[in-house]
């Protein structure tokens, strides 16, 4: 089953920040880790439940999940 996977703005924002921060040091290592960041994200398409749920899950009414990407954890539901 194929899920329809969309990013909020304000984690659109977060990654925009990200990747300039990168970039001031090296625009490839920029682009290689977003791109690595939209792959990431766009692998939830398949399978989202394969990822653990998150620890804020048991406080919020929907069933919080996390997929770690390095040193970044991408939270959503499903």
């Amino acid at each position: 089953m194929e899920y329809l996977v969309e990013v909020s703005p304000a984690a659109l924002a977060e990654a925009e920040a990200a990747y300039q921060w990168i970039a001031n040091s090296s625009q490839a290592n920029a682009a290689r880790w977003f791109n690595g960041l939209l792959d990431a994200i766009i692998s939830l398409e398949s399978n989202p439940r394969r990822c653990s749920l998150a620890r804020e899950s048991g406080l919020l009414p929907a069933e919080v999940r996390q997929l770690v990407y390095g040193l970044y954890r991408i939270l959503f539901v499903v």
